[in-house]
């Protein structure tokens, strides 16, 4: 791009020579993708690195094996002719050859053959001057540096090499029988049958290699014993009671599995082999008995009763090992009707396992019994192919108390009842607690957050199991709270029941479908406290002031009827001044709903401002008739028209003291209780005199000396 104005420098005039330009503004060229800049060179941005890893990493490359490097360059570049990297091995320089590009074009990759004799026990290292040849340009044409220089790589021990180390893997020269029975020409049980694997060289064992033994109709599996580090490793088998073999024991070729076999250089061995034929000297318990299997007995696996979907399992015990082919199954009585328990495992043992899922409906209440004198279907046999007789015994012909079967899932019994009463009438009020009650045939049992649904006017609330868990009775119980209203009766939704899983004892799960619940009249819910308008219905008997005797009447007309328990407790607080006067019960209109509080004014109240009620004013208590409390806050604002005084005022037109001398005393007609002395303008100062009444006698004595 070209900024404005960029034209500086010289002197341009026209072809006449005579004209000057001296205007030089010119408008700037934007960015133009048609004409980019690229002036960097590629170069490597770190040290060559070897992708490759050898067979034998302990050992390193070996003959034959191919070391990959490959170079990073900062940018995307294009390779001609026949560059070469140069690889130091040992004392050697080996030069690997350029093999394409890799990363979309930003590595390129050199591979090297190692050679026999090529040998570098500390791992290869590659120079700073080790690419050469060839030319090496990124898409805008720059060349590599030259001379070309690379961070270098030292030598790395994961990638050391040993061209003249062994490649071909250890091979098997021998598969020998290392005993011979302990007596005779025959194995017995639980005697060691032991197998020798040589190989032309040490060999290093892991994992978990075994040697079949044919022994009669089975494959036996020989162990890996010992011999790690050495040419000849060990397997040995333990005869179990069951296995024969009359012709004597063969091992098949390629016999050895499951092995991860190599040679010290880390080469695998590829574990081909001759196999061993029948053996007579070998032989394994030929003279084994040919007695007929038998059921010896039948027992019940694991303790009952069962509920739908437990598993009944019985163990059916043989006189010796069996061996199952098909699919047996053993016929059970469950109550009235027979049940098939399909034989599950144990094949190879002298114990076979039937097994029934309940299903449900299952019902048996006496205990489980087998309903045939057989076992039906499949084939059991023993070891040498006798065939077994699968008669019953008679262990489980009669019922087994201890299983019985119960699948039948409990069921909701009868409609929801509601176990408490409203203690005022048919209305439960404020706090009261309404309990409801589900009941199954059966015990029960709650898992998670089971709750019962109850309309309670137009809301529907969700009341949580209070309890009963493990009893047929569950209980809910629902506490009526303010602002609950039902005048018709609490009811329940269809399919009130919600959340939470029920179950018997069992796990056969409830059938939660529980009917509905019509409006219960007997049952309402007003949880409306009482209100009241308050206001003063009695008047000064002159003017807007109460004196001494007059009464205050305060009257609460409430919006609904209500009741006192104890009437002649009734309190209403009056605020008259600063202090707080108490007015009794004197009228209880239970009609109209109201209730008139009367207060005499006594000598010593005032109130410049009026009466007031304020804040938790109503004692004693009045209820509504379902029981809620009316509660005691009440607020009635300073009354301009009910003030309170009953101040007693004297006036003398003139009382002389003495300075120092005697008080005036003042015989009173009526006792009065004194509120101060107000004195005339001739004497402002408070300390001329002080007055005190001591019953009939006013005394107004000097205070100055």
């Amino acid at each position: 791009s070209i900024p404005a104005n960029a034209l500086t420098g010289g002197r341009i005039v026209d072809y006449r020579g005579a004209n000057q330009l001296v205007d030089r503004a010119h408008d700037a060229v934007p960015n133009s993708v048609q004409h980019k800049v690229d002036g960097e060179r590629p170069f490597a941005r770190r040290a060559p690195r070897v992708t490759s890893t050898p067979a034998s990493p302990r050992v390193g490359y070996g003959p034959g094996e191919t070391i990959r490097v490959w170079l990073d360059f900062n940018e995307p570049v294009a390779i001609s002719g026949a560059p070469r990297l140069r690889l130091t091995i040992g004392s050697q320089d080996r030069d690997a050859a350029f093999a394409g590009l890799r990363a979309g074009d930003r590595a390129a990759e050199f591979q090297y053959v190692v050679q026999v004799d090529d040998r570098d026990a500390d791992g290869i290292s590659i120079g700073a001057t080790a690419f050469t040849g060839g030319v090496v340009l990124d898409l805008s044409g720059n060349i590599f540096e030259t001379p070309r220089r690379l961070p270098a790589l030292v030598s790395d021990p994961a990638h050391k090499v040993d061209g003249t180390s062994d490649s071909s893997g250890p091979v098997i020269t021998a598969i020998t029988f290392k005993n011979r029975p302990a007596a005779g020409d025959s194995y017995v049980n639980f005697e060691a049958i032991e197998v020798y694997v040589r190989f032309n060289e040490r060999v290093h064992v892991a994992g978990s290699p075994a040697v079949p033994l044919a022994i009669g109709p089975e494959t036996r599996r020989a162990a890996y014993q010992t011999g790690d580090g050495t040419d000849t490793i060990l397997f040995r088998y333990v005869v179990q009671p069951g296995d024969y073999d009359r012709d004597g024991i063969s091992i098949g070729p390629n016999a050895l599995r499951g092995a991860n076999i190599r040679d010290d250089t880390g080469n695998p061995a590829p574990l081909t082999s001759v196999g061993l034929p029948a053996d007579p000297a070998r032989k394994v318990n030929p003279g084994f008995d040919a007695d007929t299997p038998r059921i010896d007995s039948l027992a019940l696996r694991g303790p009952g009763p069962y509920g739908g979907g437990a598993n009944i399992d019985v163990e059916v015990r043989f006189s010796e090992r069996v061996r199952v082919t098909g699919t047996p199954t053993l016929a059970l009585s469950i109550g009235p009707r027979t049940r098939s328990a399909a034989y599950q495992t144990g094949s190879g043992t002298d114990t076979l396992v039937f097994r029934y899922v309940v299903q449900p409906g299952d019902v048996d209440a006496d205990g489980i019994t087998t309903a045939n004198d057989r076992l039906q279907g499949g084939a059991i046999t023993d070891f040498s192919n006798n065939a077994a007789a699968v008669w019953l015994p008679a262990d489980l012909a009669t019922p087994q108390s201890g299983h019985r079967v119960d699948a039948v899932p409990p069921a909701i019994v009868g409609p929801l009842t509601i176990a408490t009463t409203p203690s005022s009438a048919d209305t439960y009020a404020i706090g009261e607690e309404i309990a409801l009650v589900v009941r199954f045939d059966d015990a029960v049992r709650v898992a998670g957050e089971l709750a019962l649904r109850v309309r309670v006017g137009n809301q529907t609330r969700e009341v949580p199991l209070a309890r009963g868990a493990g009893t047929q009775a569950l209980r809910f119980v629902l506490s009526v709270q303010a602002g609950d209203l039902d005048e018709n009766g609490i009811s329940t939704p269809p399919g009130a029941l919600t959340g939470g899983a029920v179950t018997d004892a069992l796990g056969n799960p409830a059938n939660l479908a529980l009917p509905p619940l019509a409006d219960q009249p007997k049952h309402k819910v007003d949880g409306i406290a009482p209100s009241a308008a308050i206001a003063v219905i009695s008047s000064p008997a002159s003017g807007d002031a109460y004196g001494p005797g007059e009464h205050i009447e305060v009257r609460l007309t409430f919006a609904e009827a209500v009741s006192a328990e104890n009437e002649d407790a009734l309190r209403l607080a009056l605020a008259i001044g600063e202090s707080t006067r108490q007015a009794a019960l004197h009228r209880f209109d239970r009609q109209a709903s109201r209730i008139v509080f009367r207060y005499t004014v006594q000598y010593g109240d005032f109130d410049p401002d009026g009466v007031s009620v304020e804040g938790e004013a109503l004692l004693g208590g009045v209820q509504d008739l379902a029981g809620n409390d009316a509660g005691g806050t009440f607020n009635l604002a300073d009354q301009a028209d009910h003030k309170v005084d009953t101040s007693t005022t004297l006036e003398f037109s003139q009382i002389h003291l003495e300075v120092g001398g005697p008080p005036v005393q003042i015989l009173l007609s009526d006792a009065i209780d004194y509120a101060g002395l107000y004195r005339a303008p001739s004497s402002t100062d408070p300390n001329v005199a002080t007055a005190r009444v001591s019953g009939l006698r006013l005394a107004i004595s000097p205070v100055l000396e």
